[in-house]
Formats: structure tokens, sequence, C-alpha cells
């Protein structure tokens, strides 16, 4: 019996029937964006090899690390575009890169193509553009 996939979750402010201002895709629907847990990580880790701060700051954004109640992420708007500039840039990257995932294994058993991951990545930045927008919170964890 295999273990149970975890979830890196991201929940956009806003009325929670609304749809995020972006093409259709498997990782989000309403405000809420789900990529599986493997995946966010292999995003995060090239995030890495391109400005290992932006990353860690992409990563701290990923959960509330003051446990508080509703899982708010409180960023500053000046914050939310510096990493939206690097997601977008991030996203260049991966689309002319080698295959994050070259072939499935334990650990990751979906052979995604990079253009799931700059979807991915697309659906991030829509919780990030309407956490500008709306000025509020968005909310982030690991299911």
């Amino acid at each position: 019996m295999g273990r149970s996939r975890q979830w890196q979750v991201f929940v956009a402010p806003g009325e929670e029937t609304d749809q995020l201002l972006i093409e259709p895709s498997p990782w989000h629907d309403e405000r809420w964006v789900r990529i599986p847990k493997e995946h966010w990580n292999l995003i995060l880790c090239f995030a890495e090899s391109l400005d290992q701060d932006k990353a860690e700051k992409l990563d701290a954004y990923s959960w509330a690390a003051d446990n508080n109640e509703y899982d708010n992420i409180y960023a500053s708007t000046e914050e939310l575009e510096q990493l939206l500039v690097f997601i977008e840039e991030l996203s260049r990257k991966i689309e002319l890169a080698d295959p994050l995932v070259p072939e499935a294994t334990e650990e990751v058993p979906d052979e995604y193509v990079n253009e799931e991951h700059m979807r991915m990545l697309n659906a991030v930045a829509a919780v990030f553009r309407e956490s500008i927008r709306l000025r509020q919170p968005f909310r982030a964890w690991v299911e």
C-alpha cells in the first residue's frame, strides 16, 4: 500500500465561488489551488537554482509559519509583486529546461511535462494577484 499523497494548497481571498482569472487547469477550482506536494517541491528546487532568496520566500509563503487558525499569509504588496516577477521568470526557465520529471518514480509518480509545472505556477500567481487586488491575505497550507 502506497503512502497517501500530500497537497500544497493556496486559497485566494474573495468570494469563495469566484473563479481565478486564468485559463482552466486541473490545478485550480474557484479560489482554490491544489498542487501535488512532490511537484511543488520540484518547482521550489528548480527555483533555488535561479535565486535562493526568492525561492525561500516562495516556500515560506506556502504555509502559515505562525500556525494561525485560518492559515493566513500576510504579505506586503511589494513582496508579492517581487514574487510575481520571479514566478514569471521561473516559468520561462522551466519552459526551456529539461523535464523536471524525466521519468516516474516512487516519490514522483506522475510524469507531468514542464508545461504542467508552468500551469501550477500560473495558478499560484493568480492567488498572489488576487491578494494584491483585494488587499487581503491569502491562505496556504499542506494537507
